[in-house]
């Protein structure tokens, strides 16, 4: 890792300077506005629909994110739209070992891992695009230089934003 955030360096300082406002400016990467979506039968683990109803894909903008969550907090105050909370699940069940699980089971619970850990850095992914439009280059280099492969990010890209940071 070193080597590469020294190469990456060395070709930012040998890049053309731009001003600040101009690299911060063609930072940030425009991306799609949904709204947000209610989870598919078909794109959840066997065996888990009767746990996610309810719950909505994150996909949208942060105001549609923000309701969406203020009318989930709602409605587990009214005792409305969720089958049952973390904490009634985790009561009725014991924990059950990897070896003692069935193949569906490991199955499931790996693309819950999976569907979980895409979620964060699709989460972190979209932070770094707020902090491009922020103008907040010392945290999008060092996102850059930590998890350039994890949040989608060219080697141009990546290039991009440490030249914003070392010109700043």
């Amino acid at each position: 890792m070193k080597s590469r955030c020294k190469n990456l360096m060395a070709h930012a300082r040998r890049l053309k300077s731009r001003s600040r406002s101009s690299t911060v400016a063609s930072l940030a990467a425009p991306g799609p506005l949904l709204s947000p979506v209610l989870l598919s039968p078909s794109r959840l683990p066997m065996g888990s629909l009767d746990l996610m109803q309810g719950e909505i894909e994150r996909t949208g903008s942060q105001s549609s994110i923000q309701m969406a969550i203020a009318t989930s907090i709602r409605e587990q105050e009214n005792g409305v739209g969720v089958v049952g909370s973390g904490k009634d699940i985790a009561e009725d069940e014991e924990p059950v070992r990897w070896g003692e699980m069935g193949h569906e089971q490991q199955v499931a619970v790996m693309e819950g891992e999976c569907q979980l850990r895409e979620g964060g850095w699709c989460a972190l992914r979209e932070a770094l695009e707020d902090y491009a439009d922020e103008g907040d280059v010392q945290m999008c280099m060092m996102l850059a230089l930590v998890a350039p492969e994890e949040l989608n990010l060219g080697l141009g890209r990546t290039i991009q934003l440490v030249e914003a940071y070392v010109s700043a």
